[in-house]
């Protein structure tokens, strides 16, 4: 998950303008077999990829973190509210 993170981050620190990025993160899966009881669940493993992207991503890409998984309608709603920043810069 490491490795993921890294190379995730050094794609988006190669974008000109990184104060429109914005990388949200589910905190409690990244997809819908990734929740608690699924057969992707690894807290561990997500930790790491968070910690990782928070390492190597360049401090202008904003990143949020919202308490829920991916497919929550309050994960939807922090997306948009993210796109909604970035749009009215």
């Amino acid at each position: 998950m490491e490795t993921v993170a890294k190379a995730v981050a050094e794609k988006l620190n190669q974008y000109p303008n990184k104060n429109l990025l914005k990388f949200v993160i589910p905190r409690k899966g990244f997809s819908s077999l990734s929740v608690e009881g699924g057969a992707l669940y690894d807290p561990v493993a997500d930790k790491a990829f968070v910690d990782a992207l928070r390492k190597h991503l360049d401090p202008g890409i904003k990143v949020v973190e919202v308490n829920t998984d991916i497919n929550n309608s309050q994960f939807a709603l922090a997306v948009v509210e993210a796109l909604n920043e970035s749009l009215k810069r």
